[in-house]
């Protein structure tokens, strides 16, 4: 994992987004030598996100992707295909927080 402060991120964005995109490696960027935020691939972005679920939230937005694939209007339909990963977790959690009410 790297690690820089804002200032050199600025100068060093391009570089830090290619190793976090082909060699998943995490750059941590500073402020006053704290640690304030982290450039990670959107692959890695979305495998923490999906860790993040539960197997129930899991398995529902498998069904809704499969049900969209074999070009079924299920409750997402043709939202899903186009949805990015966070508004697919956003609906799944939708979808159990309705289950739970």
């Amino acid at each position: 994992m790297e690690t820089m402060s804002l200032t050199e991120g600025r100068h060093q964005l391009g570089e830090a987004s290619t190793r976090a995109k082909h060699a998943h490696r995490p750059t941590v960027f500073t402020r006053q030598g704290e640690p304030e935020s982290v450039l990670i691939s959107i692959d890695d972005y979305r495998a923490l996100l999906w860790q993040g679920l539960s197997e129930d939230d899991q398995a529902y937005v498998m069904e809704q992707h499969a049900a969209t694939l074999r070009g079924e209007q299920g409750q997402v339909a043709a939202e899903f295909a186009a949805a990015t990963a966070e508004e697919l977790l956003d609906q799944a959690r939708e979808h159990f927080r309705g289950k739970q009410a």
